[in-house]
């Protein structure tokens, strides 16, 4: 047996590069036993091996760099266990959020496939929608701060304006029978059911206002709002060229 182990040998040990365990020495978690005077190498006793298993294990439970160090100054069993019961606690915890993200991302493909499979461009219908639910995300300045805008099919609301610049604002939309947590319940507002003029439209958000009021231009016969609701099919979350998202554009049919 190896009485001492260079870098390179302690690194290939434990399939790390050489610069963890330089980064461990600055970290002052686990250093060299000594440097060879000849050539400066660090050099580790063979029996440290125990202790850079340990710090591996610990990195592997997602431990950071200060509950390491602080790990490694406990000096009795039982503050260890402690530790780790509180590490597994906090693992079950993140489990749990991935759990809950993943079904929610998983319940945004299956909307974006079922729209996709009734896809028609540019034809424009009649539609009478029921009721639904929606959670205000404000306008564009807030918007990519709340995370709930990266997780639920988007509406704009976009509304009318004398200046000729339209104002927009945000919703995350809830497909029926969709859960929403808890911490959300309150924030939740209702679509009134309505007869819409509908299209769907690929290009870019700005192109896809003017296509809406090229629509109503083109239904005169028709009472139409002044407002629109543009419900986001394909995004930026799923294509990376603008001109190829793909949005419906509904314009409520005002009662007569």
């Amino acid at each position: 047996m190896r009485e001492y182990l260079n870098v390179g040998q302690m690194s290939a040990l434990f399939h790390l590069n050489k610069q963890t365990l330089q980064y461990y020495d600055r970290e002052k978690i686990f250093s060299p036993a000594y440097r060879n005077p000849e050539n400066n190498y660090r050099m580790y006793r063979f029996d440290q091996v125990y202790g850079l298993a340990l710090i591996c294990y610990l990195r592997k439970l997602g431990f950071s760099i200060a509950q390491v160090k602080n790990y490694l100054n406990l000096h009795d069993s039982s503050g260890a266990i402690q530790e780790l019961k509180k590490q597994s606690t906090l693992l079950q915890q993140q489990c749990q959020k991935m759990l809950a993200m993943d079904e929610v991302l998983q319940r945004k493909l299956q909307y974006v496939e079922q729209q996709l499979e009734q896809m028609e461009l540019g034809q424009a219908s009649i539609q009478t929608l029921p009721e639904r639910k929606y959670i205000p995300l404000g306008e564009e300045a807030t918007l990519y701060q709340n995370e709930i805008f990266y997780f639920y099919p988007t509406i704009a609301f976009v509304q009318d304006a004398p200046s000729g610049q339209p104002r927009i604002s945000f919703g995350a939309y809830l497909e029926p029978s969709q859960s929403v947590p808890v911490r959300y319940l309150e924030q939740v507002e209702t679509l009134p059911a309505m007869q819409v003029l509908c299209a769907r439209f690929q290009g870019t958000y700005p192109d896809a206002i003017d296509f809406g009021c090229q629509l109503r231009r083109a239904h005169p016969e028709l009472p139409l709002s002044d407002d629109a609701l543009h419900f986001n099919i394909v995004d930026q979350f799923i294509e990376t060229a603008q001109e190829n998202y793909i949005t419906e554009i509904q314009i409520p049919i005002l009662s007569a």
